[in-house]
């Protein structure tokens, strides 16, 4: 469903694996993109958009392996229930390429130890997820639904400092850092919030979540 010149919604393809062609051709109109509900783990031609400012892959293939290119002008990217499991790679990335990020969501990766969506964690991890990533995005105003505080950005500086292992992080690196999430051998099923994409707000709204919260443009 074409939205407007500059916005554009391509969902509900399980079989697209990459961005498709015929979106790739217009790339430089497009501001807002919604691919949620597809089959994506190839982001290579996102590159192309480079007027991109609102990005949702939503229910996507997205993982760890999934490089994101540059995309110096995006501000909101919605990546609930894809496949990311290592978060300190996957921020570290986001950190080199998205360098404008106010707002992000990644509610439903395994990488997102949230109580709500995984009974096996608890708000204590959850927190710690939440000023690791403050530490190494500094720009970003909001994280999952919830504002980013002046308190979760002091103790993620102080609880994890940058390193020169950060620069390129590796799987064994993510998995003896002290402090972040542990990964599950066997990761337990999880409840699938529910992705909403749109002009002026996001939502997530949880089988379980007592009550919405709304992010609206002019807050990012």
């Amino acid at each position: 469903i074409e939205d407007d010149a500059d916005s554009y919604s391509y969902t509900g393809h399980t079989n697209c694996h990459s961005v498709p062609e015929f979106l790739v051709l217009q790339a430089k109109q497009f501001r807002q993109l919604n691919l949620s509900h597809n089959g994506i783990n190839d982001l290579k031609n996102i590159a192309i958009f480079v007027n991109l400012e609102i990005l949702n892959l939503d229910n996507n293939e997205i993982s760890d392996s999934t490089l994101f290119p540059v995309l110096p002008k995006l501000h909101s990217l919605t990546l609930n229930n894809n496949k990311i499991k290592y978060l300190q790679i996957f921020i570290s990335r986001l950190a080199k390429h998205c360098i404008s990020l106010t707002y992000l969501s990644l509610l439903g990766n395994e990488a997102c130890p949230h109580e709500i969506l995984d009974s096996n964690k608890t708000e204590k991890d959850y927190e710690k997820y939440r000023i690791f990533v403050a530490s190494r995005l500094p720009k970003l105003k909001f994280l999952d639904w919830k504002p980013i505080s002046n308190q979760e950005r002091e103790e993620g500086a102080e609880a994890f400092p940058i390193t020169p292992r950060d620069r390129y992080p590796s799987i064994k690196t993510q998995e003896s850092c002290q402090g972040l999430p542990k990964i599950a051998e066997e990761p337990q099923a999880v409840v699938k919030p529910a992705s909403f994409y749109g002009h002026v707000r996001y939502r997530y709204g949880g089988k379980q979540s007592e009550g919405n919260r709304f992010i609206r443009n002019n807050d990012l």
